[in-house]
């Protein structure tokens, strides 16, 4: 840290500015995790919405095809 530049605040950085930038870090990641699982879960989640799609589809289908 010490005569490290600061570039936010335009002076070297002091412990608070250290504990400030850690917590902004540490907020980002989460962000990025939870941002991450659910790009992971999209496949599932297009599949789940397809089979419902569907689904519906031969709710709708199947009353007016016994009706004909």
């Amino acid at each position: 840290m010490a005569g490290s530049f600061n570039p936010d605040t335009k002076r070297p950085w002091t412990k608070a500015d250290a504990e400030t930038r850690w917590a902004q870090a540490q907020q980002q990641a989460h962000q990025d995790k939870t941002s991450c699982e659910l790009v992971a879960n999209l496949p599932d989640l297009q599949k789940k919405l397809q089979a419902l799609q569907q689904q519906a589809a031969a709710t709708r289908n199947g009353p007016s095809a016994s009706n004909k």
